[in-house]
């Protein structure tokens, strides 16, 4: 029981969550408004693929294929809540209830901790793809995956999409998808957009990866 206690306040990503909600916190209690309590719940929907990814690695060995699969889809399905955290900085701007600064650090941190749920959730699914399949096909599906997290993450900020809407409006989804693949002229931004954040995203998670085996070579 110790140990696990150890273990959870230790994760980096628990601890950048909780710094995250206490900034909100603060921020609520000196300005008396709740501006910015909506990235609550995108960290929330952050979580969900990470969750999901951690137990799919403890049941990698013992699990069919076709229920790996499956819950492989859903998790692919809200991998880009995690990296779309990113965008939120969006909203910094002048306000006068609280310093740029405090809403800067705010902003930064949320988006930080969004980040670190999407690599450590991909690289899960990483892992269970290679113990599979094999490295080079793990490779792939990494880059595969930030580039559909591009396109997902245009879809829900511009468009206003999210995760369940293949459920709740899966007509109205489609048709945008199938536009932008039809008339790809006519969605520059679009692509722009996946193609730059494509190769953002893939920069910062083999960085980080490989600076991680640098010092475990030391």
């Amino acid at each position: 029981m110790y140990n696990m206690l150890t273990k959870i306040k230790l994760n980096p990503i628990v601890l950048s969550s909780i710094f995250c909600v206490l900034l909100l916190s603060l921020r609520v209690y000196f300005s008396h408004n709740i501006t910015f309590i909506f990235l609550v719940w995108n960290l929330f929907l952050a979580w969900i693929p990470y969750w999901i990814s951690e137990y799919l690695m403890k049941r990698k060995n013992d699990s069919k294929k076709l229920h790996l699969l499956f819950l492989g889809g859903i998790w692919l399905l809200f991998f880009p809540n995690a990296p779309y955290m990113l965008t939120d900085l969006i909203h910094l701007k002048p306000r006068h209830d609280v310093p740029a600064w405090f809403d800067l650090i705010l902003l930064i941190s949320f988006a930080w901790s969004g980040v670190l749920l999407a690599y450590k959730s991909l690289n899960n699914i990483q892992r269970i793809i290679e113990h599979y399949f094999g490295k080079i096909k793990g490779l792939f599906f990494v880059i595969f995956c930030m580039f559909i997290s591009g396109y997902g993450i245009y879809l829900g900020r511009f468009e206003r999409f999210n995760s369940w809407d293949i459920i709740t409006q899966p007509i109205g989804l489609l048709y945008e998808i199938k536009e932008s693949l039809i008339h790809p002229f006519h969605h520059i931004h679009t692509f722009g957009m996946t193609f730059f954040l494509g190769i953002f995203l893939t920069l910062g998670y083999f960085s980080i990866f490989k600076l991680k085996e640098s010092q475990q070579e030391i």
